[in-house]
Formats: C-alpha cells, sequence, structure tokens
C-alpha cells in the first residue's frame, strides 16, 4: 500500500501516468539498460532515472547490472511484479 499511496501523491496527473507508463514498459518491453528504455518511451534519460529512483525506493523496480560497456556500467531495470493490484476502501 505505500508504493501506491507515493505513486499517488504526485502532484501532477501526468507525472503519474509517466510514472506507471515507464513501469509497464519495463514490465513487457524488458529494456536492456536504461538508455534503451528512455528511447522505448521517448522520454528524457534524467526524467527515466528520477522516476525509477522513486519506483525503486517503493520495491516495485529493481535495478541490476549488465555487462561493462567499455568505462560504463550498464544498469537494467527489472520489475519486481507482473502485476499490481489496487485494493480501495470504501
Amino acid at each position: 500500500m505505500l508504493a501506491v499511496n507515493a505513486l499517488a501523491s504526485q502532484t501532477d496527473e501526468d507525472e503519474q501516468e509517466g510514472t506507471m507508463h515507464l513501469f509497464r514498459a519495463i514490465r513487457t518491453k524488458r529494456p536492456g539498460s536504461i538508455y534503451e528504455l528512455a528511447n522505448i518511451t521517448g522520454r528524457k534519460l534524467k526524467n527515466i532515472q528520477d522516476d525509477l529512483r522513486l519506483l525503486e525506493r517503493y520495491g516495485l523496480v529493481r535495478i541490476g547490472h549488465g555487462r561493462s560497456s567499455g568505462k560504463r556500467r550498464v544498469r537494467i531495470p527489472q520489475a519486481v511484479f507482473n502485476e499490481i493490484a489496487l485494493r480501495i476502501a470504501t
């Protein structure tokens, strides 16, 4: 519940939609790097990194490490869950 509450507390509705779209893209497209995820979603790399930090902080995404590309380590976003169920109390 904490993760959903944190995402719901984002002030900008477009920002919420972007974060959930990002999670969906990670789960369905399985990008090989954060850079590839930015290309898939058409969003700026910096914004992707910020959203990934939020998703990782709440346990929805894990950042793994792949083979290095030259001096850089490739960071691979991975979805921790296949689906998220939202239960709203009435």
